[in-house]
């Protein structure tokens, strides 16, 4: 059960840094 927490937390962690560098990339091509 810990390890899926672990990999969720993993999985939101990196879902937030991809949206984190959309929102950047498309501030940047604007």
């Amino acid at each position: 059960a810990l390890a899926k927490e672990q990999s969720r937390g993993s999985d939101i962690k990196a879902q937030a840094t991809i949206c984190a560098q959309y929102k950047i990339t498309v501030t940047l091509l604007q």
